[in-house]
């Protein structure tokens, strides 16, 4: 489920109307945000509905319930999907096919091999990072990929640094 709102909050994530939203008062109407606008945000509005008009009935109801799934999460669980979209954000686009590729894979599997497989990431995320390592090193899903996937791998699962809380 997790995975599905991830996905989905990609084209609303990358959206500035929250920030936008932010420097006006909740007093004002559309109108007058609109004319509070810079150039370039009412041009990153008008794509963004440009882009949300060509999408299906069908697309649109589904994006419409994952929004409300995102906002009934906890704000650490808000915090943590912000995050990873952050990092996703960061990867090149080779990076970003290799990991939906790899999601496409988990969401197929059964679910008691999916349970399994979320145990054994929560296992290895708690781990300390030398004893990580030696575990990817035994892996046969480790040694299955190349140099680029791997980073890809550890750029959005295990990064270098914590949450970003500032952003």
């Amino acid at each position: 489920m997790k995975t599905l709102v991830i996905a989905s909050l990609l084209v609303f994530l990358s959206c500035p109307v929250a920030a936008i939203s932010a420097e006006t008062g909740p007093g004002q109407d559309n109108r007058t945000r609109w004319e509070n606008m810079s150039p370039q945000q009412r041009a990153e509005i008008r794509k963004r509905y440009l882009e949300w008009k060509s999408l299906s009935d069908r697309k649109r109801e589904a994006l419409r319930q994952n929004f409300r799934t995102f906002r009934e999460l906890s704000p650490e669980e808000k915090e943590r999907l912000r995050w990873r979209f952050r990092v996703y954000r960061r990867l090149d686009n080779s990076e970003r096919e290799l990991l939906r590729s790899k999601l496409k894979r988990i969401n197929n599997l059964p679910p008691e091999r999916r349970e399994n497989a979320d145990q054994r990431y929560r296992r290895l995320q708690r781990m300390p990072e030398r004893e990580r390592e030696r575990s990817f090193e035994r892996s046969p899903f480790w040694r299955s990929l190349d140099d680029n996937q791997r980073r890809t791998f550890k750029k959005l699962y295990f990064p270098d640094r914590k949450p970003d809380r500032r952003r």
